[in-house]
């Protein structure tokens, strides 16, 4: 019997051989604290990231909301303003028309008494051109009376305009031209009732100076240019301004508030006039030096508060009292 033997591996069930490269030999290990916190720190960022821009894009949308609400009631406030100064300009209209009508109302109840008491006593003593008493006051003021030159007597237009002389003491010729104009305004008059009517409240050397007039004038226009030209002239008023604005002295030792009455009178109806407040400067300086400083510790700023101020001073004992003794004045 031959028995096979081999050098080799012995026949039989022998164990796999393994490669030892194929065995895995790594070990899995566990995150490091630095990585956790580089990973946590990514995500933060991230996150802040995306926090950051909703919180722009919030920001803008309420922004952009605010500013058209802001626009809106900028728009809310202008229209409202606009609106109070359209309403205060109806008012003030509304007076300026109320006023006026409210004078005519007054002297069309006036002259309608004085009608119905030359009536009753004379129907005869004057006659009518369509003017017919009204029960009620306020439809004689719609329908304005006209009156024949009979109806007119000097006495019942004296009671509303002065007589004028061209004495600089007494009417300005600007006040004497509004009182006309006053009295015209009721009536419906033609240019020659106006004239003779002018005429009529014309005294002494006015009254002379238009007798001699040459050329008469046609209108009651051309008649109150050539008026103003005469008493109320571009020269005169520079006369006055001068006179106004000159040193001046106020001696007498009474009269404080007469003597300041009249230089306001003669500023007052200047084409250029001068402010309140300078002219009571001007006025203040005319009197003596106690007197001045006394006057200017009350800082009287209107002609109104100046005159308040003279006044208590003149009626007062002391003023009196402790007033020096003046020089007549010049």
């Amino acid at each position: 019997m031959n028995t096979n033997t081999s050098s080799g591996t012995p026949s039989g069930n022998q164990p796999p051989i393994i490669n030892p490269t194929l065995i895995d030999t790594t070990e899995k290990s566990e995150p490091t604290i630095q990585e956790l916190f580089a990973n946590m720190s990514a995500m933060m960022a991230k996150n802040s990231e995306m926090f950051d821009r909703k919180l722009d894009q919030n920001t803008e949308k309420i922004n952009k909301s605010l500013s058209i609400q802001i626009q809106a009631l900028g728009q809310q406030h202008e229209d409202t303003v606009n609106r109070v100064v359209s309403v205060e300009k109806v008012v003030r209209e509304l007076q300026n028309s109320i006023s006026p009508l409210a004078t005519k109302l007054s002297i069309v109840e006036n002259e309608l008494d004085k009608f119905k008491n030359v009536n009753n006593t004379s129907s005869n003593s004057f006659s009518t051109v369509g003017f017919q008493p009204q029960s009620n006051s306020t439809a004689a003021l719609n329908a304005p009376s006209v009156l024949t030159a009979s109806m007119m007597q000097p006495e019942r237009i004296g009671d509303m305009v002065s007589q004028f002389t061209s004495d600089p003491n007494d009417i300005h010729p600007e006040m004497f031209l509004i009182q006309l104009e006053q009295y015209f305004s009721s009536y419906l008059l033609s240019d020659e009732q106006k004239i003779g009517l002018f005429r009529r409240r014309l005294s002494h050397n006015a009254r002379t100076g238009f007798d001699y007039l040459m050329p008469v004038p046609n209108t009651y226009n051309e008649l109150i240019h050539f008026f103003r030209q005469h008493y109320w002239s571009s020269s005169t008023q520079r006369k006055v301004r001068h006179e106004i604005f000159a040193p001046y002295q106020h001696r007498a030792p009474t009269g404080i508030v007469t003597h300041a009455m009249r230089w306001i009178a003669k500023a007052k109806f200047l084409s250029a006039p001068i402010e309140p407040y300078d002219l009571v400067g001007i006025i203040i300086q005319h009197y003596p030096s106690p007197l001045s400083i006394a006057i200017r510790g009350r800082n009287p700023r209107t002609t109104q508060e100046l005159l308040t101020v003279l006044t208590e001073m003149e009626e007062s004992t002391s003023f009196y009292n402790s007033t020096p003794t003046y020089q007549s004045e010049i």
